[in-house]
């Protein structure tokens, strides 16, 4: 008989364990509907002129995504560059389902001063800053902008060079690398923006720290820079 009442404790006890347990998972997994809302302008990059000459397809995607057929949303800014957005998800209490959100440029660039597929995104909102990306639930302002062309006409001269001596360049946003002692090259980069310069240089045998420096290009402009190591 206390075997039989023991058992019947613990087993009691068990169900009551599994319970608690059930009702929490199912607590959690309670949808809660988030609303994100984002306005902003479709501008140049650096120098925040807006862009209005006409109405330009702007969609609100998943983070990393481009392709018009994954928008969340799509919308034209009106005559003053203007758009925004507003769109329903959900998410359980501990925050899975939580999205990240980015807005993609679904149309031509304006004309052949700009850059193709270059886009930057200034976020603010929710007493935050973000870059480029922004999570579900988030209201407020998210620019986009596209940037202009520009290039830097890099001077490379070795001051002491010996036998063996490198150098790599890798020029921000381009990724353009080189492996070479004294040179002079045009590069692309992007207006109104401060570009960076990343080297190594390689000597006696062995690659440098890496260096960098920035280097301030105008729209649709040539900036010589030299760059002495």
């Amino acid at each position: 008989m206390k075997t039989d009442n023991y058992f019947r404790t613990h087993l009691l006890h068990l169900l009551v364990i599994v319970q608690i347990f059930s009702i929490g998972c199912s607590s959690n997994e309670e949808q809660i509907p988030v609303t994100t809302k984002v306005h902003g302008y479709l501008m140049v990059r650096g120098s925040g002129e807006i862009i209005n000459d006409r109405s330009y397809k702007i969609g609100l995607a998943p983070s990393g995504t481009r392709s018009e057929s994954h928008m969340y949303e799509i919308t034209f800014t009106d005559s003053n560059g203007y758009y925004e957005f507003s769109h329903e998800s959900s998410m359980d209490k501990r925050g899975y389902g939580e999205d990240m959100y980015s807005l993609a440029f679904l149309d031509n660039v304006p004309d052949g001063t700009f850059i193709s597929n270059s886009r930057f995104i200034l976020v603010s909102g929710n007493g935050s800053r973000f870059s480029q990306t922004f999570p579900s639930g988030f209201q407020g302002e998210a620019h986009l902008s596209l940037s202009k062309k520009a290039w830097v006409d890099l001077h490379i001269e070795s001051l002491n060079p010996d036998q063996g001596d490198k150098i790599r360049i890798h020029f921000i946003p381009w990724n353009y690398q080189a492996t070479i002692i004294s040179h002079r090259i045009i590069l692309p980069g992007v207006g109104n923006w401060a570009n960076e310069l990343i080297y190594w240089i390689y000597k006696n045998g062995e690659w440098s720290d890496r260096y960098s420096t920035g280097i301030h290009l105008d729209e649709m402009d040539t900036a010589y820079f030299k760059l002495e190591y």
